[in-house]
């Protein structure tokens, strides 16, 4: 599983600042936050 939730929020629950351009979708920054997640999900599916 990945939690891209707890990469991307602030203790409020809002998207952290300079992660996305409309408040909804990632950017570049955005996803530089999930990229890392998302390597640990796929290596822990492939263990």
């Amino acid at each position: 599983m990945a939690d891209y939730y707890a990469a991307k929020v602030n203790g409020k629950g809002w998207l952290k600042a300079g992660t996305s351009g409309d408040g909804l979708h990632p950017d570049a920054k955005g996803y530089a936050l999930m990229a890392p997640v998302a390597r640990a999900a796929i290596r822990k599916a492939v263990e």
